[in-house]
Order: C-alpha cells, then sequence, then structure tokens
C-alpha cells in the first residue's frame, strides 16, 4: 500500500518549521553561552545578548533554561548542605 499524500506531509516538517526549529535552538544556545559567561548574571546576559532584561528572562522561561548560579552563590549553596 502506497501512503496518501496527506501521511507524506505529514512525515516531512516544512523548511519554515525546520528554519523555526534551528532558530530557536540557537537561541537557547546563545542564552545558555550568555549567562554561563556571566555566572548567571541576567541583567549582563541581557546586555551580551543585546536585548531587555525582561526579553531574557521571558525567554529562558519559554525555553525551561536554569540560569547558572554565581561563584558565591554557590559557595553559599554548599556551605549550607554541608
Amino acid at each position: 500500500m502506497v501512503p496518501s499524500r496527506d501521511v507524506k506531509k505529514e512525515m516531512r516538517p516544512s523548511l519554515k518549521e525546520v528554519a523555526t526549529r534551528a532558530a530557536a535552538e540557537a537561541e537557547r544556545q546563545a542564552i545558555r553561552l550568555a549567562l554561563l559567561t556571566t555566572r548567571g548574571n541576567t541583567s549582563e546576559a541581557a546586555r551580551l545578548l543585546r536585548v531587555g532584561d525582561k526579553t531574557l528572562r521571558n525567554k529562558i522561561k519559554q525555553y525551561d533554561i536554569e540560569p547558572e548560579c554565581s561563584g558565591r552563590e554557590r559557595a553559599i549553596e554548599s556551605r549550607a548542605v554541608n
């Protein structure tokens, strides 16, 4: 049995869908890198990415990205655990 055109169409994403997914992944990676570079400082990361603080916070929430905490915060957390 040969798949119908509708089934074939559903199996392959459109060029627009491919581009949208690629752009979203590139955005996720850029945000993660900026947050790592700034040790989780979202204000500084927003400046690096040349977007507003609120825009970056919305993107972090949209992509469910955990901002890296700074070295000082890590030290405080490790003392609290030990």
